[in-house]
């Protein structure tokens, strides 16, 4: 997590490979699933699409092992697929499991320290037992609505938050301060583009986001109706609004019962202020004592 980095970490390198990397792969991976469906529409018809279409979040899986038994070598192919597949599930268990586990331990570090195994042990234990539902005959449109509804819509809403939190509530100019700690002087042309992309770019490409997939999901109201029960479509909804709702309700706790100060609400706290004046402090000593041993 960003938190862990060196203070001086290249972030330019990572905000360059990490965004291309995943664009290269998305584009080449959709490109071959297009290219496969459009050959076994020309080989089998209309009807192909008609098809795919049902498969949902699994068609991947089921192009990909199409397409690889029409090509020289499928066995050691699918094995090197499906390694992969595996390899790319593992990794992102690792990921979501620390994720978990370093939100605790930094909200109870004293406790979690003692115990940080038995944390990771109940962690895994708990998400076990709880997708074990997604093994059931209803298992796979349970996971439609989960993936549907809680990637949709609620990681859309948090994200959009969180870079309004950034913008406005900790202000670009905090933000260029602190990149300039860690990267040093940064040219005019840069910042620019900077706040161009947080203030105006992001903010829209979140909006478009929002309104493309609350479009989709009114135009396949009828169809989702059609397959999937009213109850199940009430538990998606409550998978957003069980995503969402802890913001207001921090809010409305801290105007009532503690009586902060609104103003307040909406600046950093003394301590993370003084922690970055301090971590500012000791990194231009750690680069005025490089430069004089040079």
């Amino acid at each position: 997590m960003a938190s862990y980095n060196k203070y001086d970490r290249p972030l330019f390198r990572d905000v360059l490979v990490v965004p291309l990397a995943c664009f290269f792969v998305s584009l080449f991976a959709g490109a071959t699933v297009f290219a496969v469906i459009g050959h076994q529409m020309h080989v089998e018809g209309v009807n192909a699409i008609q098809r795919l279409r049902h498969y949902g979040p699994g068609i991947s899986l089921i192009v990909y092992s199409e397409a690889l038994v029409k090509i020289p070598g499928a066995a050691i192919c699918s094995v090197f697929f499906f390694a992969m597949l595996f390899v790319l599930g593992l990794a992102s268990q690792f990921i979501h499991l620390d994720v978990l586990t370093t939100g605790f331990s930094e909200l109870f570090p004293e406790d979690i320290r003692r115990c940080r195994l038995l944390l990771l042990l109940g962690v895994i234990f708990i998400e076990a037992f709880l997708g074990l539902v997604f093994l059931t005959q209803g298992g796979f449109h349970l996971f439609r609505v989960v993936d549907w509804y809680a990637a949709a819509f609620g990681v859309l809403i948090v994200g959009f938050l969180e870079l309004l939190s950034v913008c406005l509530v900790y202000g670009i100019r905090r933000l260029l301060i602190d990149v300039q700690g860690m990267l040093g002087e940064l040219r005019t042309i840069t910042k620019v583009c900077w706040g161009a992309l947080l203030l105006i770019l992001s903010p829209l490409m979140f909006i478009l986001a929002i309104a493309s997939s609350t479009v989709t999901f009114t135009t396949q109201l009828d169809e989702n109706q059609a397959v999937l029960p009213i109850w199940s479509i009430a538990i998606g909804w409550l998978i957003v609004i069980l995503s969402t709702i802890g913001l207001p309700i921090t809010l409305i706790y801290k105007l009532s019962v503690q009586k902060c100060d609104p103003h307040k609400l909406i600046l950093p706290s003394e301590e993370y202020t003084s922690h970055v004046a301090d971590r500012r402090t000791r990194h231009k000593s750690e680069l005025l004592n490089a430069a004089g041993n040079l």
